[in-house]
């Protein structure tokens, strides 16, 4: 999230998030320690900019966390897998606030690999119930973080709970969906021990 927010550069060196997140540390340490090491100072230069909140600069991290800890409370899920599902649900919300449909499917796509599925008879309702409930909330207004582009992003009210319903329902719709197409050629014999 934060490199969304602050470097595209970092993001796009990210040459494969499935590797990065399922391999052991010792096969990717290497790749892992520089991107760590710049999202922890691209994080810090966020705080450093807000450190009380007061400017609205650091609630800027709460990227794909208005869904996220929604999915968090409701499934048990990880933080990670409950956040990078907002975070897929958030571009597709962004569409609607200027970002770019290639630049979010392109995003979305890398994050495909953490789109771990959600549980089949997870409460659309006790989502709903989640969200009005967060604390990040102010007056009853759900407050929402999207992307107007990259490192462009907008602290906002007004996305409502129907809104991100409507892109999490798409973008798991898409995840589960997708239709595939596979062309084998000339059948090959094989023989299996």
């Amino acid at each position: 999230k934060v490199f969304l927010l602050s470097d595209e550069a970092m993001f796009e060196q990210i040459d494969s998030f499935e590797r990065l997140a399922y391999l052991p540390y010792g096969e990717i340490a290497d790749d892992l320690e520089p991107l760590v090491d710049a999202a922890i100072r691209a994080k810090l230069e966020i705080v450093r900019q807000d450190p009380f909140e007061h400017e609205g600069v650091r609630s800027f991290l709460n990227l794909g966390h208005t869904l996220g800890h929604a999915i968090e409370r409701v499934t048990g899920m990880s933080h990670g897998e409950s956040v990078a599902w907002g975070l897929a649900a958030m571009l597709e919300a962004s569409k609607e606030y200027g970002l770019n449909a290639a630049t979010a499917y392109r995003i979305r796509c890398q994050l495909c690999p953490l789109l771990i599925p959600v549980p089949s008879r997870m409460s659309m309702s006790a989502i709903r119930n989640a969200m009005r409930t967060d604390k990040k909330n102010r007056s009853e207004k759900l407050r929402s973080v999207v992307l107007e582009e990259l490192r462009h992003p907008r602290l906002t009210e007004r996305l409502s709970l129907d809104g991100w319903i409507e892109a999490f329902d798409k973008v798991q719709g898409e995840f589960y969906h997708r239709e595939v197409t596979v062309s084998l050629g000339e059948p090959v014999p094989v023989s299996i021990r």
